[in-house]
């Protein structure tokens, strides 16, 4: 399976994974941190180049949903999976880089520099077997979330004495409720659990 790079994440990746609390809320609180990691008070000096490259991928994934600016509700785009071959990434990306001059990683500037800035797409490319799996949230990801004290509500969780795993269910009658702090050990446990079964990738 063709290995491609993650170039921003965006939004956590399957948080719905967590039925526990509104989506829209979590991509919210996760966005916004993001945006004040990465953005720039002045354009790169080849931004117009730079957005134009990632207008002119090719799309391999339609998705439904709406991208909002978490600060304006602002729409964006839709989160379309959008690549070059190598790299992918969400349409609604070039958007945010012409508002808010985001910060890209100077690997994925240089290789779109060596292609004379011209996305060429390659043609051989089986796009079902195209690897596009976000990677894991890591600790610093689900610290950043703004997590709200409330209970929440998760059925596939189940702690004994010391011992916390994910198990695997077919309905929705054992319902475990967590605090807050509680809540982020789980999307922990859940996450090792989701990589070790092939559902996430790991980065670094």
């Amino acid at each position: 399976m063709l290995r491609s790079k993650q170039l921003l994440k965006l939004v956590p990746p399957y948080i719905c994974t967590c039925p526990c609390i509104g989506i829209r809320e979590l991509e919210v609180a996760f966005f916004r941190k993001q945006l004040e990691k990465l953005r720039q008070p002045f354009p790169h000096e080849n931004e117009q180049k730079i957005i134009d490259y990632l207008n002119s991928g090719y799309c391999f994934s339609l998705d439904f949903g709406a991208m909002h600016d978490p600060f304006t509700d602002e729409f964006m785009g839709h989160p379309h999976t959008i690549s070059d071959s190598v790299w992918w990434w969400e349409e609604s990306l070039p958007n945010y880089v012409k508002k808010y001059h985001l910060s890209l990683p100077e690997e994925f500037i240089s290789h779109m520099k060596s292609y004379n800035w011209v996305c060429e797409v390659d043609p051989s490319i089986d796009w079902l077997q195209f690897d596009a799996n976000y990677p894991a949230l890591s600790d610093e990801d689900i610290e950043s979330l703004d997590f709200p004290d409330i209970s929440y509500e998760v059925p596939d969780y189940e702690i004994c004495d010391s011992s916390k795993r994910i198990v695997v269910v077919d309905n929705f009658d054992n319902i475990t409720k967590l605090n807050r702090e509680e809540y982020k050990e789980y999307l922990r446990v859940k996450r090792e659990w989701l990589v070790k079964n092939g559902c996430w990738r790991e980065v670094g």
